[in-house]
């Protein structure tokens, strides 16, 4: 199942201003999706937090940030 797939409500973290680099500043909903996924590199499964943002820009697009963290 995709990642997106997977928020609910209760990954709901908060509402905060983001600033895309440029400048420009949006509202966003945070949210955090915690799994559990084999990571070749330490040989083991972790636990990766996925943090997403969701904002609409000036011409109503909606604009996704994801990062990860582990």
């Amino acid at each position: 199942m995709g990642l997106l797939h997977k928020l609910s409500s209760r990954d709901y973290i908060d509402s905060e201003w983001c600033e895309n680099g440029k400048g420009a500043w949006a509202a966003c909903d945070a949210y955090c999706v915690n799994q559990r996924e084999w990571v070749p590199t330490a040989g083991k499964e972790m636990v990766i937090s996925y943090f997403v943002k969701f904002a609409i820009n000036k011409l109503g697009t909606m604009v996704l940030t994801v990062s990860c963290h582990t």
